[in-house]
């Protein structure tokens, strides 16, 4: 049930017109040559911008508004900001130019998947030195978002490279820079130590976290309710519509999807909608291990590693497009089209 049954349907509609959009950019890719190398360039420089803006958001503690960028205001000692809270004081952590640290986390953790295809191609001097400076300003950006799902693949990332590097294919790899990406995290570790401790609930554990960790907790109880009294979907969008009524919230701020896309899809397109999705990606995976496209496959796992721990796949449009994007390169690996 995508809008038939929907309590708002013109959300629903509106919904439906940003999955049509992502379906769109899906066929785009199919039809346009393309350099993957220049791909990841780009794609590095964007990550490398991004890591940069992090990093100046986290020493200055504020976000300034830019309606070019999309970017809202932000300061620490503002309520509903996205913080590190340790006794009394508030650490605001980065955002970039998108709207929650967790999203500029998993946005950098993709860019991160193209860095290492970077890393790979990298042969001269230059080309290790502009591969390196990326790599840094990546690594720190998905650092400062303070987002335990990223840090957490970032950490898989890196073990498997390592792991790579040392016993199949030590030759593709510098070995240097992965060892510089390791230091320059480590000592942004070491220096932040108290905030690391506090977003992996080692030692003293802190008020914000503990609120985190049950509306997370709580949110996974509700979405499965839900799901239970609505096999056919609630409808595109039209989840949060459906917690306020179900479970009679007033404050809007109280309203909060569920972390975790697949709960969010199953829930507003029902069983039937929700495996159509999951059958469309198997069959791009089914193709790719075909086809041995292990870099568009890396990153599409990626994705669905995220998507465990996190909502705006669905909820943003940015999200789903940058699934939808993924996905059509994967799919386009099914006719070797792309120029390495």
């Amino acid at each position: 049930m995508l809008i038939s049954g929907a309590h708002e349907k013109i959300i629903s509609l509106y919904w439906l017109g940003r999955f049509l959009l992502g379906a769109g950019l899906f066929g785009a890719v199919q039809q346009i040559e393309f350099s993957k190398l220049k791909l990841a360039l780009v794609v590095a420089v964007t990550g490398f911008i991004q890591g940069l803006l992090a990093i100046w958001q986290f020493a200055n503690q504020s976000i300034w508004s830019n309606k070019w960028l999309g970017m809202a205001s932000q300061k620490a000692s503002e309520l509903g900001a996205s913080v590190i809270e340790i006794g009394g004081d508030r650490y605001l952590r980065a955002y970039g130019s998108w709207p929650h640290p967790n999203i500029l986390g998993g946005f950098l953790i993709l860019i991160l998947g193209a860095w290492f295809y970077l890393l790979t191609q990298a042969k001269e001097r230059q080309q290790k030195r502009f591969v390196i400076l990326t790599g840094i300003g990546i690594a720190a950006g998905i650092f400062f978002s303070f987002s335990r799902a990223s840090w957490l693949i970032f950490l898989t990332l890196y073990a498997w490279a390592w792991f790579y590097v040392s016993r199949y294919r030590r030759e593709k790899f510098d070995k240097k820079i992965l060892s510089a990406i390791g230091l320059v995290v480590v000592v942004l570790t070491v220096l932040f130590a108290p905030l690391v401790e506090t977003r992996m609930g080692v030692g003293e554990r802190q008020r914000l976290e503990i609120r985190s960790e049950e509306e997370r907790l709580s949110g996974y109880g509700q979405a499965i309710e839900i799901i239970k009294n609505n096999w056919w979907g609630v409808g595109m969008g039209n989840y949060a519509f459906t917690m306020r009524d179900y479970y009679k919230i007033d404050d809007p701020w109280e309203i909060q999807p569920v972390h975790n896309t697949y709960l969010m899809i199953w829930a507003e397109l029902g069983a039937v909608g929700f495996l159509l999705v999951i059958l469309l990606n198997c069959y791009i995976i089914k193709l790719l291990i075909k086809r041995k496209g292990w870099w568009n496959l890396g990153i599409l796992m990626i994705i669905y590693g995220l998507m465990l721990f996190d909502h705006f796949w669905w909820t943003t449009a940015s999200g789903m497009y940058i699934w939808w994007l993924a996905a059509g390169l994967g799919y386009k690996e099914r006719e070797l089209r792309i120029k390495i």
